[in-house]
């Protein structure tokens, strides 16, 4: 069972043109085969095949999925923002080293250095979030 998710589709396609000039290329290379090349070329054109008919039923078994969209979840997707990753993503940068044997004194965590200043700035971002649930909850 293939679980929805509006990306499959996009890449069975990829995978299906791409078995398909493997299939194509190996038509015009199989004229140049001979002896134990042709047989091995024959298991390679079976399996191609075979990988082709894979992809075709997922692509059919997605179009046709038994799994219902959940709202929530789309919606919920649709509020992640690729500013705010990157946002997140340079603000640990910031903190230099990820290493648990870097500072974790009390002078690092001010100057926003080592993992212990990285450290307290996730927690200090897990209690807004706590906060802000519990705002929406009321």
């Amino acid at each position: 069972m293939t679980p929805p998710h509006s990306g499959y589709p996009v890449i069975f396609s990829s995978f299906a043109c791409q078995v398909k000039r493997l299939a194509q290329d190996f038509l015009v290379m199989r004229k140049t085969f001979e002896g134990s090349q042709k047989r091995r070329a024959r298991r390679a054109a079976a399996f191609v095949l075979v990988a082709l008919g894979i992809v075709q039923v997922c692509l059919a078994q997605n179009e046709t999925s038994a799994y219902p969209t959940d709202p929530q979840i789309s919606a919920a997707l649709r509020q992640v923002s690729a500013e705010r990753i990157r946002q997140t993503d340079e603000k640990l940068v910031s903190f230099g080293n990820r290493s648990t044997l870097s500072a974790q004194d009390d002078d690092s965590i001010k100057a926003g250095k080592g993992i212990g200043a990285a450290r307290e700035w996730i927690k200090s971002e897990f209690e807004l979030y706590s906060k802000n649930a519990a705002a929406a909850l009321k």
